[in-house]
């Protein structure tokens, strides 16, 4: 996260800031739980399904 702020847009950056304090409290999402969540919302059944993401482990 704290590389993201350097090159999101500004608009973007009072939420990243914030993220950044819960994870430093031990709070909010974890890395692994954004994951899911961005594979939920691309895949088969999600928001953004169209995307057509597949996560596939071998």
């Amino acid at each position: 996260m704290e590389q993201i702020i350097r090159t999101c847009h500004p608009s973007h950056r009072a939420s990243i800031t914030a993220r950044i304090s819960d994870a430093r409290r031990g709070e909010g999402p974890t890395l692994f739980d954004e994951l899911v969540e961005i594979i939920r919302d691309h895949g088969a059944g999600g928001d953004e399904s169209e995307d057509g993401i597949v996560l596939e482990l071998v």
